[in-house]
C-alpha cells in the first residue's frame, strides 16, 4: 500500500491510508493503555523515574496538527526532549492529545524569539511543507506538523535544564508504538536524546541502494523503517538560543535538510506513480 498526501498533486490519485478511527483518538487510547495519559496516569516506570527526583509533571501528549492527521501533505513529525514546565499545561486535561491541540493549534509562534525551540520548530515545519506545497504561509504552520517529546514527563524545575536521563531511558519503550500510530513521512529528531529514542524505535535502512542519493547528502540525513514504511530522518541540532551551533544551523544545515526533502519527494512521487 502506498502512502498518500491528498493535496500534493503527484499523490492525488493514490490510495489514501485510512485508520478506521481518527489518529487523535487512536493515540489517546494508546497512551491510556500504557498508563501515560495525564488524566489516567499509572506509568509502570513512574517509581523508577521519580526516585531521587522532585515531583514530576506527568504524561504530556503529542501535538497533532489537523492537516497532519488528515494527511493533506506528507506527514512531518518532530521528536524533541522533555515537555518542560509550561504553566499552560498545568491541568492534566490540557496534557491530553485533545488538550494539547486546543492550546497549540492557536499558538502565536511568530511572536516568539526566532532562536526559541517552538519558533524554530514551526519555521522548519513550514519550510519543509513548502517543498510540497509552495503556497503555504505562516498561518498554516500550526496545522501541518506533529510534535512529540521523547520523555513524556518532566521534573519540576526552574529554568530550561533537561530532565534526568532515566526519564528518557524509560520513555523510549513508548516511542515505537507512538511512531506507528503517527506514521510520519519525515521525522526531525531534535537533540541527542530525541535521536536516541527514534533510533531505538526504528530500523536504519540508509544503506539501501534506493536511498543512496539521500543519505549521501549529509551525515545528519538518514532513512529509517517504522514497522512497514520508510521515513526520511533528519538529525537536527536542538534549537535553543543558548547553543551557538543553533544560531548557525539555519544557514549552514537547512540547505542540506531541504535538499534531502526534495530528493525524497521525487522518490515518493515515483513510488506512487508506479505503485
Amino acid at each position: 500500500m502506498q502512502r498518500c498526501a491528498i493535496d500534493y498533486p503527484p499523490f492525488k490519485n493514490c490510495y489514501f491510508r485510512f485508520w478506521g478511527e481518527i489518529m487523535i483518538n487512536q493515540l489517546t487510547s494508546y497512551y491510556e493503555i500504557n498508563g501515560i495519559l495525564a488524566t489516567n496516569f499509572h506509568c509502570p516506570y513512574y517509581e523508577f523515574c521519580v526516585k531521587g527526583n522532585s515531583e514530576l509533571i506527568t504524561g504530556k501528549s503529542a501535538y497533532i496538527g489537523q492537516w497532519y492527521e488528515e494527511n493533506r501533505l506528507p506527514r512531518i513529525l518532530f521528536v524533541s526532549l522533555d515537555p518542560g514546565s509550561d504553566q499552560s499545561f498545568a491541568d492534566p486535561v490540557s496534557r491530553t492529545p485533545a488538550g494539547v491541540r486546543a492550546i497549540e493549534s492557536i499558538s502565536p509562534w511568530q511572536t516568539y524569539n526566532r532562536l526559541w525551540h517552538w519558533h524554530a520548530t514551526h519555521r522548519l515545519a513550514l519550510i519543509i511543507a513548502q517543498q510540497f506545497k509552495p503556497e503555504l504561509t505562516e498561518k498554516d504552520a500550526n496545522l501541518i506538523f506533529t510534535h512529540t517529546n521523547s520523555a513524556k514527563c518532566c521534573v519540576k524545575k526552574k529554568g530550561k535544564d533537561m530532565s534526568p536521563g532515566i526519564l528518557y531511558k524509560n520513555c523510549r519503550n513508548f516511542i515505537a508504538g507512538e511512531l506507528e500510530i503517527l506514521s510520519p513521512d519525515v521525522i526531525v529528531g531534535q537533540g541527542s536524546k530525541a535521536q536516541e529514542a527514534v533510533e531505538y524505535s526504528s530500523d536504519d535502512v540508509s544503506d539501501k541502494s534506493d536511498f543512496e542519493t539521500i543519505t549521501q547528502i549529509h551525515e545528519r540525513i538518514k532513512m529509517i523503517m517504522i514497522k512497514n514504511h520508510t521515513a526520511l530522518y533528519i538529525k537536527m541540532i536542538y534549537p535553543t538560543w543558548r547553543n551557538a551551533r543553533t544560531i548557525k544551523q539555519e544557514k549552514e544545515l537547512y540547505p542540506y535538510y531541504l535538499r534531502a526533502v526534495n530528493v525524497y519527494k521525487e522518490i515518493l512521487y515515483h513510488l506512487n506513480k508506479t505503485g
